[in-house]
């Protein structure tokens, strides 16, 4: 895969959905594209009201002029159909290689993650999404699994280069199950790790079957010969895919592990010091799962970094 022309990243006028910025600033220096700083307004303003829109895009995005050219951009609709079809290549658009968005917004919750916006951008956008959670820009509280970092209460009143963190340096975590849905996102993972100088992480999760024996007595045994069976794959397709990424020039690292999906990639996560987790969306169940609900939304709520997703759209393309 090549990297496009832009970074996309969409906005809502919000001091929150800001805290993208560093990140996004960082990954187009390194990824020598520019920002696209995207906003979505209803259809029926005004038009003196969206030219001061466009204009406070354009203002911050003069900010940016010394590392990364950058740009405003104003569209009218519903924001899922508007940011999808920003990522078709037009005529004084250019390409998209990646769409960059913070969980926050306007509401102080997560609405764009919630069974909303973002949850449809990652199904159906073309092009990877960079998800950045409350927890790295210092808007909630810590992982209830005690592993990440606390981070002091935002300051709205500051400036987002000043109250929001940029990218990490350290490895990239991939988390892997076998499957080739699972695998999709490995082109990116490769691409984004010679562009950061980083090593990627291989990680997949083992989880335990119980036993009929332990669930009579209440136990959680689990069936010894299911799990090594089930090991033994895991370790296969961690040890295919190091083989893959090691030709191809990378530092790679692995490990199996066992637990609940999601709380053992975040342990890995934090063990590492991972600058960026890569994963897909969906896996061994086939079709494309919706973020809510699923591992890839519990690791995007609680790392202490950001996530970069692969979406169905992303996979086939």
């Amino acid at each position: 895969m090549t990297m496009g022309e832009h970074i996309l990243v969409p906005l809502d006028g919000s001091a929150r959905a800001e805290c993208i910025l560093p990140v996004a600033r960082d990954l187009a220096i390194h990824l020598a594209t520019s920002l696209i700083l995207f906003r979505v307004i209803p259809p029926d303003t005004r038009s003196a009201d969206e030219l001061d829109t466009l204009r406070r895009l354009n203002d911050l995005a003069r900010e940016f002029e010394l590392l990364s050219p950058a740009r405003g951009r104003v569209a009218r609709g519903d924001p899922v159909s508007e940011i999808r079809q920003a990522c078709d290549p037009g005529p004084g658009h250019g390409e998209v290689a990646l769409i960059a968005m913070s969980t926050h917004g306007r509401s102080g919750i997560s609405r764009w993650l919630l069974g909303s916006v973002a949850e449809a951008i990652v199904r159906t956008a073309p092009v990877p999404v960079v998800l950045l959670n409350n927890r790295v820009s210092g808007l909630g509280p810590s992982s209830k699994l005690g592993l990440t970092r606390a981070v002091p209460p935002l300051d709205l009143t500051r400036p987002w280069s000043e109250r929001c963190a940029g990218l990490k340096s350290g490895p990239i975590v991939v988390p892997l199950d076998g499957s080739s849905l699972a695998e999709s996102v490995i082109p990116i993972a490769s691409r984004l790790a010679r562009l950061l100088s980083q090593r990627l992480h291989l990680v997949s999760v083992v989880t335990p079957v119980p036993s009929e024996v332990s669930v009579m007595i209440g136990t959680w045994g689990g069936d010894r010969f299911a799990y090594e069976a089930t090991r033994s794959e895991a370790e296969t397709t961690v040890a295919a895919a190091r083989t893959q990424l090691e030709a191809r020039g990378h530092a790679v690292t692995g490990e199996v592990r066992m637990g609940n999906p999601g709380d053992e990639v975040l342990r890995a996560v934090n063990r590492e010091g991972a600058g960026l987790v890569a994963m897909a969306t969906h896996g061994r169940a086939g079709v494309a799962r919706a973020v809510l609900g699923s591992v890839a939304d519990h690791i995007v709520r609680q790392a202490p970094c950001p996530v970069v997703l692969v979406g169905p759209a992303a996979a086939r393309g």
